[in-house]
């Protein structure tokens, strides 16, 4: 969810939750080998996430910008309470839940009990790097660790460089992102769960960001709109082509692409030019979806599994697997909204990045 004041808001953003969440749940809940899964559309939804949330956040970092360092720190404190508020609490909230399975007898697979602090400390990503275990039911969570990671170290250095060196920090973050994926995926075996390797979906937010800011968004745009058919042709390439060329690009350019392709659908939907996407987008289903897609994304793999669980147990008769899933999964991320997330989130009032003259 956006920290941004409401009348900054963009329904056709919670839009595009929706599809990431969507494509998520896809991947998670389809067998790989399932045609829908031909394209990687858990790669695609992740990375459209990491490119929505550099765009906001760069674009809260810079509007705050000062150039007095007690600011700055101020503004980095109030940034990062506000990002705790919105993250933390069903994070632990489901994390807890997980620690007090075993006790009631419920089967959950995870590493957790044996490795607790790298979840408790937002490092799971570094874990998951080691074991491959994606097995575990809080696998995806790997995606929130590096996001965590991201917040603490992009809105410190946001924050302290110069204004005029700001372009070239979002420049250079996207092509280390392909370097350091050279190294730790394609020299050292990686996985590329490690924040390092995707810093440069980030950037691609990061730079849209700068550009409206700027009031220079065409500029990106139409560099964009070059970058859309190749960006397709390595999506489709990596999808359906099985060899070592493939791999090498899939591991180089597959995010690359892909942030690219968001960049280039936020540039067209944030556009003062209206746009037939912002219609679909902001759709009243859509901006349903969107605003409780976080808790969608920390809940999909257990609440589902706890419902089952609970079903066979009292030897009710078997439905419609998926589509039942779904809509527990909904109800549940929508009460969690209304009665825990925000009533929290409505405490970033008393953490204004500026202060009220």
């Amino acid at each position: 969810m956006s920290s941004k004041p409401q009348h900054n808001y963009l329904p056709q953003l919670d839009g595009i939750r929706t599809i990431a969440i969507g494509l998520v749940l896809i991947f998670h809940w389809l067998p790989t080998t399932h045609w829908i899964n031909t394209l990687p559309n858990g790669t695609i939804g992740v990375t459209l996430f990491f490119v929505l949330s550099g765009f906001l956040i760069t674009d809260i970092l810079i509007k705050n910008k000062t150039e007095s360092l007690g600011g700055a720190v101020q503004v980095y404190k109030n940034f990062m309470i506000r990002r705790a508020l919105r993250i933390f609490p069903i994070y632990y909230l489901t994390l807890a839940v997980g620690f007090a399975l075993p006790k009631l007898h419920i089967p959950f697979t995870t590493d957790l009990y044996q490795h607790p602090w790298y979840y408790i400390l937002y490092t799971y990503n570094h874990l998951l790097e080691k074991t491959g275990f994606w097995a575990d039911a809080f696998s995806p969570y790997w995606s929130l660790a590096v996001e965590e990671q991201f917040y603490l170290v992009w809105a410190f250095v946001v924050l302290l460089i110069p204004k005029k060196h700001t372009i070239t920090l979002l420049w250079t973050t996207v092509i280390l992102g392909i370097i350091f994926r050279f190294y730790f995926i394609y020299i050292q075996q990686g996985q590329g769960l490690i924040t390092v390797t995707c810093i440069d979906c980030f950037a691609w937010g990061g730079l849209l960001s700068w550009y409206r800011i700027n009031h220079v968004q065409d500029q990106l745009h139409r560099l964009l709109r070059y970058t859309v058919l190749p960006s397709l042709a390595i999506l489709l390439y990596v999808s359906f082509v099985k060899d070592n060329t493939a791999t090498l690009v899939k591991i180089l350019f597959l995010r690359t692409a892909i942030s690219c392709i968001s960049a280039y659908i936020l540039s067209l939907i944030c556009s003062p030019k209206p746009h037939w996407l912002n219609t679909v987008l902001s759709s009243a289903p859509m901006v349903f979806v969107g605003k409780i897609s976080y808790g969608v994304y920390v809940y999909h793999m257990t609440v589902p599994l706890l419902f089952w669980f609970v079903w066979q147990k009292f030897h009710l008769p078997a439905i419609g697997n998926h589509f039942t899933s779904l809509i527990v999964l909904l109800v549940a991320s929508y009460l969690s909204w209304i009665i825990f997330e925000k009533p929290i989130n409505n405490l970033k009032k008393y953490f204004p990045y500026q202060e009220k003259k």
